[in-house]
């Protein structure tokens, strides 16, 4: 266990109180989904994007390296975007909130 203090919001639904060390816990399905989203979602838009830059490249007089490069760093912002606002309606959600489990002494 570390000693690294980390502020998290919850429900104190233990009544804990100021000063308690408490265990947090985050379902796993929702963790899974949440690393999901930021992690492989915008390696596979900037891959995509990518591919598509390289191959749309000479249509637009560029590179194919330049259009790589372009269009996945345009795809990958689009996607940080989408994500951002993904991030709002996820985080009022129960089921991705962290929940108190116990009171440890």
């Amino acid at each position: 266990m570390s000693d690294r203090e980390v502020l998290v919001e919850v429900s104190n639904i233990l009544q804990a109180k100021e000063g308690d060390r408490v265990e947090i816990s985050v379902p796993e399905s929702s963790l899974m989904k949440l690393s999901l989203l930021v992690y492989f979602i915008p390696v596979i838009a900037l891959l995509i994007g990518a591919y598509a830059g390289n191959t749309w490249a000479g249509s637009f007089n560029l590179s194919p390296s330049l259009g790589a490069i372009l269009a996945g760093g345009i795809s990958m912002g689009i996607t940080f975007l989408a994500l951002m606002r993904v991030n709002r309606n996820i985080g009022n959600k129960d089921e991705y909130s962290p929940r108190m489990m116990r009171i440890l002494h």
